[in-house]
């Protein structure tokens, strides 16, 4: 319902009119006023840019422990995030009801609908856990899947129950916060508190260049900006106490940036016929070791194909120590777990716009691939999201040439909540069925395959942004 009243609100937002002809169809993005009527600017296909009406995702953030009717929260943030955990669009706030709604820019086809692309929802709150993090990962939201609301007016609009996001409460994490503008950040930045003791909390900022860091315990901390092609100065906050909300405006030290570079080694099994990958370099503070992921200044992310070859370069890299990672997306890659040598994720260290440490090399290897369709029965598709009438699906996944020690397979809910984790499968096994908690009607999962060597090691898994899948039952007769 909640949903339901959200979409005719916003239905009537923006317009979309006729008001676009008295632009140059080919708008300039950089422009905010490039077009009129509630339009945005876009790249089209094979065209250029258009102006169109704006994707706009919607939803409700709720206490998980109280459910989406019963919890709604108020005062969250919401910032969309690409594949590589960079900002898109600027941050939303949710009403009294939880909800918010956010803008997107999108790639277009040629009738203007938005084509595939996928964000996912960091959603940050007083007195709870940021979404997404620790076991709690985010299914990406396909922005294919809008649908065009048009009452007088247009917006594509996307929501499901990958837009509604629940946050865990938590307790003892810390009642202060820090916000601010980070100058000159108008394309995102992220934003890092860390304390003497290791403990960090990191907010997003926006295209206005505004951040917020909840959940920030009391005491001394250390706040510092990272932006491609923007140094700032660090900026030390004393003393902070338990409820206060400290102003700390970023300001610019220098743009002294440096190129990362390094090179990446191919190898294993079940690789692709082509190279195509990207590289991402991440924060070292906000590093999660057991879960192979941290955060990502926007930018900071370079492609690597056959024509560029394996050898990367990330521009624009400001003062600061990263980790690199590699094979997001869906690119028939993972970074190769197996813990062989070469696997382990490369740090670096940049100081004074240089690259001090030496290049580093990694290797990725063949992600393990699901059978098509990898959920059966299928009937259907919502944008690249498979859609299955079966409470019971079957997951089907494909041979890994060194997964003689079998398979272990999670399935987690819209949430990122593991739902069913059974013991590990052998490596005959291909296909099993769902016999976890019981699915519920409407609601999106994804399922999980890693493979593991004969000694219990992980060799290989499937890739973050598959095996999605939507249950919706048959209705009723």
């Amino acid at each position: 319902m909640k949903r339901l009243l959200l979409l005719a609100a916003i239905a009537t937002a923006t317009g979309c009119g006729g008001g676009s002809d008295k632009k140059d169809p080919n708008c300039n993005q950089a422009d905010p006023a490039a077009c009129g009527d509630g339009l945005v600017c876009e790249v089209v296909q094979g065209v250029g840019t258009r102006c169109a009406a704006p994707v706009v995702i919607t939803g409700v953030v709720y206490d998980l422990s109280l459910g989406l009717d019963a919890g709604p929260i108020e005062g969250a943030r919401v910032v969309p995030l690409d594949v590589n955990g960079a900002p898109v669009g600027s941050a939303a706030t949710t009403d009294a009801a939880g909800a918010y709604s956010v803008q997107v820019p999108a790639e277009r086809d040629a009738n203007l609908a938005p084509v595939s692309g996928h964000v996912t929802l960091r959603t940050d709150a007083d007195g709870f856990a940021t979404f997404p993090s620790g076991i709690r990962s985010a299914v990406p939201v396909d922005l294919s899947a809008a649908t065009e609301v048009n009452a007088g007016t247009t917006q594509w609009v996307v929501a499901s129950s990958l837009t509604d996001v629940g946050l865990d409460p938590t307790t003892g994490a810390g009642t202060g916060r820090i916000h601010g503008n980070a100058a000159q950040a108008n394309a995102g930045a992220l934003v890092v508190a860390e304390r003497a003791d290791g403990t960090v909390r990191t907010g997003v900022a926006d295209a206005t260049g505004d951040y917020v860091i909840f959940n920030v315990p009391a005491g001394d901390w250390m706040v510092q900006g990272y932006a491609q092609g923007v140094n700032y100065q660090p900026a030390p906050v004393a003393g902070l106490a338990d409820l206060e909300d400290r102003l700390v405006n970023l300001v610019v030290k220098n743009r002294a940036a440096a190129t990362v570079t390094g090179n990446i080694q191919p190898t294993g099994q079940n690789q692709p016929a082509a190279l195509d990958t990207t590289v991402v370099l991440v924060v070292r503070a906000t590093y999660d070791v057991e879960l192979d992921r941290g955060e990502s200044p926007p930018g900071l992310v370079a492609r690597l194909t056959n024509a560029t070859g394996t050898t990367f370069h990330v521009a624009g890299v400001p003062d600061g120590e990263y980790t690199v990672l590699a094979a997001f997306g869906t690119d028939g890659y993972i970074r190769d777990v197996s813990g062989i040598g070469g696997t382990a994720p490369v740090e670096v260290l940049v100081e004074n716009g240089v690259m001090t440490s030496a290049p580093g090399a990694f290797k990725i290897t063949g992600a393990v691939s699901f059978a098509d369709p990898g959920i059966s029965p299928s009937s259907g598709t919502v944008g690249e999201t498979l859609v299955t009438d079966s409470a019971t699906p079957a997951f089907a996944w494909n041979a890994y040439p060194s997964a003689t020690g079998g398979f272990d397979l999670v399935v987690f809910d819209s949430l990122g909540t593991p739902v069913w984790a059974p013991a590990r499968f052998a490596a005959a096994t291909l296909s099993v069925p769902y016999a976890g908690a019981a699915l519920e009607a409407g609601r999106t999962y994804q399922v999980r395959v890693t493979a593991f060597d004969v000694n219990g090691n992980a060799v290989s898994r499937t890739e973050d942004l598959l095996g999605v899948f939507t249950y919706v039952p048959p209705a009723a007769p």
